[in-house]
């Protein structure tokens, strides 16, 4: 879970680190739903003070990249380009903490690859008739404004793909939102459970598409 980080020295300093370290806006942390500042989805990212620091979710991105827990460290580690170590470091740096104690020589981070999200949402907004019919393959008869068959789970009239406000999604009755109870679903969402990919796979696609 994500609490190990911000158990320790972090723990009181994270809200500085959001804003004035990562430039992220001053209410990310207000638990309320909104645009992932990772991956761009709308509505998918929420923080929430917790009592070992902040409950990070992406239902998009987060876990292992299909939707989940962010630890903060991760979060900042994506957010900086680099990984766990390298994000601890500039935290250290930040906050002006002494690290010079007793410790094994660590390997120079590596950066790690990261999308320009915002960028990847905004090239794909008003284009994912495209994407999910040529990157998908979903066919066409199933992306109507209309209750009809599911192009996940079938049926006969529980989908419906909106598409509202370009952004590719849709409601199935049966198999929608993140928990697959019913409920909403974004374009990213419908290209990666079609072709059971990982986020980064799915936005990869999208990029070159």
């Amino acid at each position: 879970m994500a609490a190990f980080e911000s158990s320790g020295r972090y723990q009181s300093h994270w809200p500085r680190i959001f804003s004035d370290l990562l430039s992220m806006p001053a209410d990310i942390l207000d638990d309320q739903w909104r645009e992932c500042p990772l991956c761009g989805t709308a509505q998918a990212f929420k923080a929430s003070p917790a009592d070992y620091g902040f409950h990070i979710i992406c239902n998009a991105c987060g876990g292992s990249g299909d939707g989940g827990l962010i630890s903060s460290i991760d979060l900042a580690a994506r957010i900086l380009n680099t990984d766990r170590e390298g994000a601890k470091s500039r935290i250290d740096e930040f906050l002006g903490i002494n690290t010079q104690q007793a410790r094994a020589p660590r390997p120079t981070p590596v950066a790690l690859p990261r999308f320009d999200t915002k960028k990847l949402t905004a090239a794909a907004n008003g284009r994912w008739f495209d994407i999910l019919t040529g990157v998908a393959g979903i066919s066409a008869d199933f992306l109507v404004d209309k209750h009809g068959p599911c192009p996940l789970c079938g049926g006969n009239d529980r989908f419906r793909w909106d598409d509202q406000d370009g952004n590719g999604g849709g409601y199935c009755n049966q198999c929608g939102s993140k928990d697959q109870r019913g409920g909403g679903i974004s374009g990213m969402s419908l290209l990666m459970r079609i072709k059971n990919w990982d986020f980064k796979t799915a936005a990869r696609a999208v990029e070159q598409h």
